[in-house]
């Protein structure tokens, strides 16, 4: 399904607040004491996956995301935020 005019300045916007997302973590302070996150992990596979569904829906003569890429991307935001939110949990439980 490809984009009208909306669509494409709403997806711009999703791509800028995407970029800025990416910013702000590269500017996340190392710190060699902090716990690891294996949550991260998960995050990154989720992302690829994601992107790997976006390489094949933007390829010359596809230009769509069907349906059930949609849902296949969802499903991976969905495995992004419970991995955050088991980790949240985690941490809560050992304050």
């Amino acid at each position: 399904m490809p984009f009208n005019w909306d669509d494409t300045r709403v997806a711009a916007k999703v791509a800028r607040e995407l970029r800025k997302l990416a910013d702000l973590i590269e500017k996340i302070p190392l710190d060699r004491e902090a716990p690891s996150h294996p949550e991260m992990a998960v995050v990154l596979r989720a992302f690829e996956r994601i992107n790997a569904i976006l390489a094949k829906a933007t390829k010359p003569k596809t230009g769509i995301v069907t349906e059930a890429q949609k849902v296949r991307i969802g499903g991976h935001f969905e495995t992004m935020s419970k991995a955050l939110q088991k980790r949240s949990r985690a941490a809560r439980r050992k304050r």
